[in-house]
């Protein structure tokens, strides 16, 4: 059985928002992580580019983020 569902602009942007806070608080965890030497790798089994790339994608949805108004 198939059903489409409508659901609001309004709504859709208020779940990729807080699917986007929830990831940008994880991603931050993954850091202080890093930080104090408990790292497990999430982009690269490298740790220092593991690192660099944590903190750009964190950077990402903090831009994506004041875009949508949070």
């Amino acid at each position: 059985m198939k059903m489409k569902v409508e659901i609001p602009d309004e709504a859709v942007g208020y779940i990729v928002r807080q699917d986007l806070s929830f990831m940008l608080a994880s991603l931050r965890a993954d850091l202080q992580r890093h930080k104090a030497g408990k790292w497990c790798a999430v982009f690269s089994a490298n740790k220092r580019e593991d690192a660099k790339q944590i903190k750009a994608t964190i950077t990402a949805f903090e831009t994506v983020l004041r875009y949508y108004g949070e």
